[in-house]
């Protein structure tokens, strides 16, 4: 196949059937020339145990795609490795758009709880990309999220975190928020 959409498709997905035979497969276009396949790529690797793909992918932590070295983060971040956490704090310590995006990507897929209050920092980040980024990451969180969310609310008022707040808890629906969300009318 010649389409990148079609391959960077292609190689995530082979990944979720979990075949160790199809290993190589997927991590041969990790040579592909477009970004989006290779990062796809490692994200098709990523549905395997890391002990099984780490040693192929941890090279691609040091990579110029930011996207590329967030997924390397979240897959190595499964097994508690320090280099992919400093991967991660240096992405969202960058004053490039795509490379905070990257970070907040990986942080949603991690759905690990100590990165809450970094998310709720993020909602105040004027790029509309990384504040899409925080959006779908909070709202993951479902529920648990509603109520650090609304304590948040009442003491940041910035434009930027009560448009992102107010879409975190319409997609998670609860009708409790509804209560908080009309004072700020």
């Amino acid at each position: 196949e010649q389409n990148s959409k079609v391959k960077a498709t292609f190689v995530k997905h082979l990944g979720a059937y979990q075949e160790e035979r199809i290993i190589p497969i997927i991590a041969n276009y990790l040579n592909d020339p477009d970004a989006r396949v290779r990062a796809n790529c490692v994200e098709g690797l990523g549905f395997y145990p890391g002990e099984m793909v780490e040693h192929i992918i941890r090279p691609f932590l040091d990579d110029d795609n930011a996207r590329i070295r967030a997924n390397v983060a979240v897959v190595l971040s499964r097994k508690n490795d320090s280099k992919a956490s400093e991967t991660i704090e240096t992405l969202l310590a960058s004053e490039d758009t795509y490379e905070r995006m990257g970070a907040i990507y990986s942080i949603g897929e991690l759905e690990n709880e100590k990165y809450i209050p970094v998310l709720f920092e993020f909602l105040n980040d004027p790029s509309y990309l990384v504040h899409r980024n925080v959006r779908d990451a909070l709202i993951k969180y479902g529920l648990k999220i509603q109520g650090p969310l609304l304590k948040e609310i009442r003491s940041k008022k910035t434009y930027h975190f009560l448009i992102g707040a107010i879409n975190v808890l319409s997609a998670v629906g609860d009708k409790k928020s509804l209560k908080t969300l009309l004072k700020l009318q």
